[in-house]
C-alpha cells in the first residue's frame, strides 16, 4: 500500500512538473510575442512620424524672389522641418526581428535625418546669404528620407503580414523612389 501511495505521489509530481513546464513555456512565448508587437508598434509609429513629417513640403523655391519679402516664411518653415533624433535607432536590440540589412537601414535613416537637420542649421545660421543651392539640397532630401522610412515599413509589412492592420496607416505602402 505504501508503494502505491508513493507511486501516486511521484506520478502526481511528474504531471505537475509537466503542466508547469508547458504553461511556463506558453506564457514565455506570449510575453515574447507581446514584446515584439510593442517594439514593432514603437518602430512603426516613429517611421510613420518620419514619413508624415518629411512629406510636409517646405516653402517652394519661388519664395526666394528678388526682394526676399517671404524670407521670414522660409525661415519659419525650415525651423519646423527639423526632425531631431530618430529615437528608435538608439536601441536596435529591440528590433531583432528586422534583418541585418534593415537594422543598418534604420541607422542610415537616423544619419540622414541628422545630416538633414545639420543642413537646416547651416542654412539658418547664414540665411542672410540667400543660398538657394543649399536650400535646394535641403528640399531634395525630404522625399529621400521619407522613402527610406517607407522602405523599412514595406519590409515589415511584407515579412509580418499579421501586422498589416497596424501598418495600414501608411500611405498605401508604395514602392519608394529611392533605395538606401
Amino acid at each position: 500500500m505504501t508503494i502505491d501511495v508513493t507511486f501516486g505521489i511521484a506520478i502526481g509530481a511528474i504531471l505537475a512538473t509537466v503542466i508547469n513546464i508547458y504553461w511556463t513555456s506558453r506564457i514565455s512565448k506570449l510575453a515574447e510575442r507581446n514584446r515584439r508587437e510593442e517594439n514593432l508598434r514603437l518602430l512603426a509609429g516613429e517611421l510613420l512620424s518620419v514619413t508624415f513629417h518629411f512629406s510636409y513640403t517646405l516653402a517652394p523655391i519661388r519664395y526666394f524672389d528678388e526682394d526676399m519679402k517671404n524670407m521670414g516664411e522660409v525661415i519659419r518653415r525650415l525651423k519646423r522641418a527639423k526632425y531631431g533624433k530618430l529615437r528608435v535607432s538608439e536601441d536596435a536590440s529591440l528590433f531583432g526581428f528586422l534583418s541585418a540589412e534593415h537594422i543598418r537601414n534604420l541607422h542610415q535613416l537616423a544619419l540622414k535625418i541628422r545630416n538633414f537637420d545639420n543642413l537646416v542649421d547651416e542654412f539658418l545660421e547664414n540665411s542672410e546669404k540667400e543660398d538657394i543651392d543649399l536650400y535646394r539640397e535641403i528640399e531634395s532630401r525630404m522625399p529621400y528620407i521619407e522613402d527610406c522610412a517607407q522602405l523599412i515599413l514595406m519590409y515589415i509589412s511584407d515579412q509580418y503580414p499579421e501586422y498589416e492592420e497596424l501598418l495600414a496607416q501608411t500611405k498605401a505602402l508604395e514602392k519608394p523612389q529611392y533605395v538606401l
